[in-house]
């Protein structure tokens, strides 16, 4: 029985960098896309589908800006993000952006993103100097890419396909409860969404 249980756990995170400042606690949300939508998404534009296991973006012809799907709950604390994602052209582009909770009214806009598109991967907190980026060599278009997010205090890992991207920011920790977003521009594609409470490890 132990080692069937090991197997399972280690089938669950098959992909999925590991985290270095906290360790994955609670499972707070997971989302294969297998079934319709939950009441836990909100859509304003775009249009958004769930098809073979994999949640479909599509920014609407002539928008030229690119379309969000909310998760509504609020999260609390440290979090650790996991999902896969793909563009379908050059032109794409999708990740994540972070917004502060309504009740944490001295932040004001959005806190944060990380972000694919078919010239480079970008981490940052907005209008600031915190960013971190990487130029492709080539377009990643039809590729997928395994994304972590750890939350931890003032601090934002990114782990993409193995690569490590850290940003530091004081908003991070003033943003004790965070919403966040899905992004599409043009067309792009999700899977595997599972959202956990970080743990700090202890020094």
């Amino acid at each position: 029985m132990k080692i069937l249980t090991l197997l399972l756990f280690s089938s669950l995170f098959l992909g999925a960098a590991e985290p270095v400042l906290s360790e994955r606690g609670e499972l707070i949300y997971e989302e294969a896309f297998t079934e319709e939508f939950s009441s836990f998404w909100k859509s304003s534009k775009g249009k958004w589908q769930i098809s073979d296991g994999r949640l479909v973006g599509q920014e609407p012809e002539g928008h030229n800006h690119a379309v969000h799907l909310s998760y509504i709950p609020e999260i609390e604390g440290n979090v650790i993000i996991e999902l896969e994602m793909l563009i379908k052209t050059h032109e794409a582009q999708a990740g994540i952006m972070f917004h502060p909770g309504k009740s944490i009214t001295s932040l004001k806009g959005h806190l944060g993103r990380a972000t694919i598109s078919g010239k480079l991967f970008r981490i940052q907190r907005d209008k600031s100097r915190a960013v971190k980026k990487e130029k492709f060599n080539k377009t990643p278009a039809e590729k997928w890419f395994q994304l972590t997010l750890e939350m931890v205090d003032d601090t934002v890992i990114a782990y993409l396909n193995d690569k490590e991207y850290t940003i530091k920011h004081e908003d991070f920790k003033k943003a004790y409860k965070k919403k966040f977003m899905l992004i599409a521009e043009k067309t792009v594609e999700y899977k595997n969404l599972r959202i956990f409470k970080a743990v700090p490890k202890q020094p």
